[in-house]
């Protein structure tokens, strides 16, 4: 019996974090189909979503778009800008949530000769959160049927934890409402995941999480 409990006690500690986290962090309307630039003559039609405070996707109750150039860009109230002249707009969007709060976004978009979309890979870093090993470099981007998520060869986490997963999420500090991607398998050096049905700009964190003690071990965060 004495030794059970001792065995007990070290798994209980195997995965036991620094920090007690909060869940909440700040809502966010994200556009989620970015492009530098648009030809003069065609219509492109942006998506946006809203993230809460605890990173779970919400309908907005309205939502306005205007163009701060309407001679060079106009744009309808479903999203679709359409390019009138050569030159640059600000393009807004403001919305209520639920709970009757205000959100907006806004971006600069040229008008061009040819249609340019925003750099298709996101780049970003490893972090620990904890006492356990976790560092590296990692790059998003998209596929054929989704993203694929690469890790460089200074990529290094730690063996020793029982059960670490690996996900996408939108709030650092949760995996509610996050994508699993799976079970850590891979400890050291280059390697890289195919995630189907995901887009590049679905998510905002990489999440390493200890599954059997639902505690946080790390995370990566983007670059841009």
């Amino acid at each position: 019996m004495k030794k059970v409990m001792i065995l007990v006690s070290f798994s209980l500690s195997g995965c036991i974090g620094d920090d007690i986290l909060s869940d909440r962090i700040e809502a966010q309307l994200r556009l989620l189909n970015p492009i530098d630039t648009l030809a003069l003559g065609d219509s492109y039609q942006f998506e946006l979503a809203y993230f809460n405070m605890t990173g779970v996707e919400e309908n907005l109750q309205e939502m306005t778009w205007s163009s701060s150039a309407t001679e060079i860009i106009s744009i309808d109230q479903q999203g679709i800008a359409l390019a009138r002249r050569e030159g640059r707009s600000i393009l807004t969007v403001a919305g209520t949530t639920i709970d009757g709060s205000m959100v907006a976004t806004e971006w600069e978009l040229v008008v061009g000769k040819s249609t340019i979309l925003s750099g298709s890979a996101r780049k970003g870093k490893l972090t620990s959160t904890s006492s356990y090993l976790l560092t590296g470099d990692f790059q998003l981007s998209e596929s054929t049927v989704g993203v694929a998520l690469a890790f460089s060869d200074n990529y290094s986490a730690s063996s020793a934890l029982p059960g670490l997963y690996l996900y996408l999420s939108n709030n650092p500090n949760s995996i509610d409402s996050a994508f699993e991607i799976g079970k850590v398998e891979i400890f050291e050096g280059m390697h890289h995941y195919e995630i189907k049905e995901v887009k590049i700009n679905d998510y905002a964190y990489l999440i390493y999480y200890c599954k059997p003690f639902q505690v946080k071990v790390g995370e990566g965060t983007f670059d841009n």
